[in-house]
Formats: structure tokens, C-alpha cells, sequence
């Protein structure tokens, strides 16, 4: 199970050049306020890959013991910790004996590849 896992999140980062009309201030505004909000429920990390770095938000499982580990992606508009479908994911995953990594993608608009 960690080799799909892994698979996951190298076909991510690869994609990561093709983002070139990244609103990169964007991004790390909201990078920002998860790092000092009190409710996010994870710890935020960061990452670095091809030398760009960018962050996760990391939830350990809340059992005793894990069930595995799974990295989350999310789609375009929306963000690592969004509260529609990427929040609830990381939190009831994590309730259930699973690790949970939620990358955070550039924010892309118009033209851009995703």
C-alpha cells in the first residue's frame, strides 16, 4: 500500500512545472494563515521538490494503532484544507486509524495547466 501511496504523490509533484500561472502570493497567504490557525486540526510542513518548496498538512491517526497512511490531493479552486471535501477527509480519515498528508498544489486560474 505505500508504493500506490508514493505513486500518488510523484505524479503530483511532477506536474508541478506545468503550473506556470501559479498565483504564487496567493498561495502563500493561505500558506501563511494555516501555519498560525488554531483550529486546522494537522501540522503544517513543508516540502520541497525540483528546489520549490511548498507545503502539506500532516494528521497523524488518533488510534492505537495505524491502518495506513494516505496523501490527499486537491482540485483546482479549491485548497489542502478545504472545509467542503479535503478537511473532512483528513479529519475522519485520521479518526480511523489513518495517516493523513494533504498537499497543498499551486493555486491555478484561467489558462493553466493543473
Amino acid at each position: 500500500m505505500p508504493s500506490f501511496s508514493l505513486i500518488i504523490a510523484l505524479m503530483a509533484l511532477c506536474a508541478w512545472p506545468l503550473t506556470s500561472t501559479a498565483d504564487l502570493q496567493v498561495t502563500q497567504r493561505l500558506e501563511a494563515a494555516w501555519t498560525e490557525a488554531a483550529d486546522l486540526d494537522g501540522e503544517v510542513i513543508e516540502l520541497t521538490a525540483g528546489g520549490t518548496p511548498f507545503v502539506a498538512i500532516h494528521r497523524p491517526q488518533t488510534r492505537d494503532t495505524a491502518t495506513g497512511s494516505v496523501v490527499l490531493l486537491h482540485g483546482r479552486g479549491t485548497n489542502a484544507n478545504s472545509y467542503r471535501v479535503v478537511r473532512p477527509l483528513r479529519i475522519g480519515l485520521s479518526e480511523h486509524g489513518w495517516n493523513t498528508l494533504s498537499l497543498h498544489l499551486p493555486m491555478v486560474y484561467g489558462g493553466g495547466l493543473f
